[in-house]
């Protein structure tokens, strides 16, 4: 082989490459922005949230999804814990082998109700049955939900995607949020999130 055709040989080698790190690249921007990404939206007629994975738009599946969701209150440093500390009270978790295209799947649903003077967050079914109830007395009080689900694109390119959200201000903001109409809470922070891919 000549100098010449040896080069030319590197040279698409290094193309077919790059071309292949550019399409793992459209690919993962894609799954971040538009795959398994979570909404919370109040339901007035259901008097509850629902904090669901975002599925309707797409007319392709999720698979081996799994989820958790809990309380978690921050406890500021003080003397002798130079950190803030993080007690967790999980809410919920479980586990689906398959979400089909154009349905979302509620991971939780809930409100915030007061009684005697307390705020009290309340776990219930998709139509508002109450399941549960924690009472919140600690401003710094978040409701926390991660998950994780496999998913394709473009017939070739697999993905792994894991999200972690945080609803914070449970007491007044979550409170106020209750509304007569139907409404997204704005409030949900993607706290964290990765993405793999794989052909």
């Amino acid at each position: 082989m000549t100098f010449p055709e040896f080069a030319l040989a590197v040279a698409s080698s290094l193309v077919a490459i790059l071309l292949l790190y550019l399409l793992y690249g459209a690919s993962a921007m894609y799954a971040k922005r538009q795959i398994a990404t979570a909404e919370c939206w109040w339901l007035p007629g259901a008097d509850t949230f629902r904090f669901v994975i975002r599925n309707i738009q797409r007319g392709t599946n999720l698979s081996d999804i799994r989820y958790r969701a809990w309380l978690r209150t921050v406890i500021p440093a003080a003397d002798g814990i130079s950190v803030e500390t993080y007690e967790d009270l999980e809410i919920t978790k479980g586990e689906r082998l398959l979400l089909p295209g154009n349905q979302d799947l509620p991971l939780i649903c809930f409100r915030m109700d007061i009684t005697e003077q307390r705020f009290r967050f309340v776990t219930t079914d998709k139509m508002g049955k109450i399941l549960k109830g924690h009472w919140v007395d600690h401003k710094e009080v978040f409701l926390m939900v991660e998950f994780s689900v496999r998913a394709r694109t473009w017939y070739l390119f697999k993905h792994e995607i894991s999200r972690l959200y945080s609803i914070s201000a449970l007491q007044g903001g979550l409170f106020s949020a209750q509304s007569p109409t139907e409404s997204q809470l704005n409030s949900v922070k993607q706290f964290a999130n990765e993405v793999t891919v794989t052909v």
